[in-house]
């Protein structure tokens, strides 16, 4: 059964080649797996129970003979291979070393089912540290080491060791190390180890499911659900009366052949089905059975001290009584530690309210740390799987948190204008918890539009101080080619006329008349520079009369206005900012676009102005380029909270729109 191809653990379990090493070496591995079963069905055919037995061993070496041809799962099949072929060794030499009779065979079966229970312990306690990748990390490699060599070491004790071999009557027919109390010491604490080794490779199978995220954490938990349906059969066939001996068999043997099982299907399946909710009512009456059991016989031993009898049937019935009272708040504790373990606080909406508003609270003070802090919080603290957010932008949305595993089909809760949450995948998540999502996205989305608007708000400072930059030197710009020039010609101007006025008076008339002149232009360029900064009608609240003032200033006749008179009620920024706006727009008209004529209209609609400067000058062409007076005008309107728009007409000529709120 050799791996042609592998496409991930949801594909078909194996493909055939064609290559003749490759038969030969399928054709090994199934003798060497099948054979031992074989010969284990023909010892135990007698058995009354005995098919109940073989029930666990083939489900594990159906398994393993699935998992050991493909290349992802190869370690953990030669695992489980190695498994169910020890152990059905160990079994078959039990068996047939008690059997009846003066055969030379039966010490070497006996010594068979001496030993063979230890590779198999071995190979259980390496699977354990190796599920579900197959490979193994510095520390676990080192555990891994050491539970071969004392995996090795308790199997040559048992195998070497002379003397009676342990549960037979017959003594050890291979004798190679004198089994003095040394050599006996000496196996004991390798078997003791081995025994503590796999122990600790199933805490740490518990804590990598804990830890775990995605396909992977799915697997384990499939594991995870397997032993526990073990542990569950395990506990009832240690606590049921004697009468159900034989129920308790057959649920033993069906809680052990869900190991192999579950194993298969993490490999192969493991999301076909719902797990986490499998495992977590068997870890509910486990955790029942457990509990229950422990009161049962506390009670039962106390009671019957006190009386100072054995425990007869008053004491069962007490025991009984104080058990049935306990059933109620014992279940109660284990299906809130059930929930803690599989589902995290996400049972809890207090708990996963307060996990998610302390992510929020220590994430960095500028927001940008929230949305990562909030998606581990829903991964680590509430067992989502995949969590992502998605913040909406002018160009498209763009992740820019994500943790867990991703999935095909997230759950998309909306944050407002900020974007969306992704959860998933669907399937994990019941109604309750998507109601409790979006509870829990509601922070979030306020979290965010908060930091949107700092942002905005920053960007704003900024660009308003570039904007009133290029404004204080447009500003000197005008002051300095300008004004600047026609007052220094005045200046030369009488000085001219106090050398004609001795020898010249003629001269220095006409001389005077040209100065007059030149103070006339000097005095409107002046009046041009301060329609820029505002007339002090503005001040009073009067837009309409401050904008006529200006047409009249900068464009004589050659403007047209219709403004709506209500504009005198918006508040003095919104006024300030389209007297600007204007200013600059019938500027640029004249200056720039050589315009003949200028028409300004102003409408309030509702909760909004619209302030329009249309000209016939030259245009700003397709692209107009962005200069100082259009920058300005730009920050003014996003000042505002408003948009500017430049383009130019069909006819020629350019038309400048801003819409503003009002409030």
């Amino acid at each position: 059964m050799s791996v042609a191809s592998d496409s991930g653990p949801g594909s078909p379990a194996v493909a055939l080649t064609g290559s003749w090493p490759g038969r030969v070496r399928d054709t090994v591995v199934f003798a060497v797996a099948v054979a031992p079963l074989v010969l284990l069905a023909v010892v135990l055919a007698d058995a009354p129970d005995g098919w109940l037995a073989l029930l666990p061993l083939g489900a594990l070496t159906a398994v393993g003979v699935l998992l050991v041809g493909r290349s992802t799962s190869a370690t953990v099949g030669a695992l489980l291979l190695a498994v169910a072929v020890c152990t059905d060794l160990a079994l078959v030499g039990g068996t047939a070393g008690r059997a009846a009779g003066a055969s030379p065979w039966v010490p070497w079966w006996a010594w068979l089912g001496t030993w063979a229970w230890w590779p198999a312990a071995t190979a259980a306690v390496c699977l354990l540290l190796v599920f579900p990748g197959g490979s193994a990390g510095r520390r676990t490699r080192v555990l891994v080491a050491a539970a071969v060599g004392l995996g090795a070491l308790a199997t040559l004790g048992s195998a070497l060791t002379a003397g009676t071999l342990d549960g037979f009557t017959v003594a050890n027919p291979v004798v190679a190390v004198p089994g003095t109390p040394a050599a006996r010491a000496v196996v004991d604490v390798a078997t003791t180890l081995l025994l503590g080794l796999g122990a600790i490779g199933l805490g740490t199978l518990l804590v990598r499911w804990q830890r775990a995220t995605g396909p992977t954490r799915h697997q384990l938990a499939w594991v995870v659900a397997g032993m526990g349906l073990f542990a569950l059969t395990g506990a009832f066939a240690m606590v049921s009366p004697r009468a159900t001996n034989e129920l308790s068999f057959v649920l033993l043997m069906l809680g052990v052949t869900a190991v192999p099982v579950t194993i298969g299907v993490a490999v192969l399946r493991h999301g076909m089905f719902d797990v986490e909710a499998l495992l977590h009512r068997a870890l509910i009456w486990i955790g029942v059975l457990a509990v229950l059991a422990a009161c049962y016989g506390l009670v039962l031993v106390t009671v019957g001290r006190l009386l100072a009898t054995a425990a007869g049937v008053g004491a069962t019935l007490f025991a009984t009584v104080a058990v049935a009272l306990l059933v109620t708040p014992v279940r109660d504790g284990a299906r809130r530690a059930a929930d803690r373990v599989v589902y995290g606080v996400r049972r809890d909406p207090v708990k996963a309210l307060d996990a998610v508003l302390d992510a929020v609270s220590a994430a960095s003070v500028d927001g940008t740390g929230v949305p990562q802090a909030v998606v581990d919080v829903l991964v680590e603290r509430l067992r989502i799987r995949h969590a992502a957010v998605e913040l909406a932008g002018p160009r498209g949305s763009r992740t820019v948190a994500r943790a867990g595993a991703p999935v095909d089909d997230p759950v998309a809760i909306s944050l407002g204008e900020a974007g969306r949450l992704l959860v998933g995948p669907a399937d994990d998540l019941s109604d309750s918890d998507r109601r409790l999502l979006v509870a829990l996205a509601r922070p979030l989305a306020a979290e965010l539009r908060g930091a949107r608007l700092a942002l905005e708000l920053q960007q704003a400072r900024e660009t308003l101080l570039l904007a009133r930059e290029e404004e204080r030197r447009a500003l000197q710009q005008d002051l300095h080619d300008g004004v600047g020039p026609r007052i220094a010609g005045l200046t030369l101007g009488l000085d001219t006329v106090a050398a004609l006025l001795p020898h010249d008076v003629e001269g220095a008339s006409g001389m005077v008349r040209r100065i007059r002149d030149r103070s006339e232009a000097a005095l409107d360029e002046v009046r041009r520079v301060a329609a820029g900064l505002g007339p002090p009608s503005l001040e009073r609240g009067e837009l309409c009369a401050a904008l006529r003032l200006l047409a009249d200033d900068v464009l004589d006749d050659r403007a047209s206005l219709d403004v709506d008179p209500r504009v005198d009620q918006l508040p003095a920024a919104v006024q300030l900012g389209l007297y600007h706006v204007a200013a600059e727009a019938m500027s640029n008209a004249v200056r720039h676009g050589r315009a003949a004529r200028v028409r300004l209209i102003v409408v309030r609609t509702g909760d909004e102005v619209t302030l329009t400067v249309g000209d016939d000058g030259r245009g700003v062409g397709v692209n107009p380029r962005p200069g100082t007076g259009l920058r300005s005008m730009e920050s003014r309107c996003t000042e505002l909270g408003g948009t500017l728009d430049v383009r130019a007409q069909p006819g020629g000529g350019t038309v400048v729109t801003a819409r503003v709120p009002v409030s």
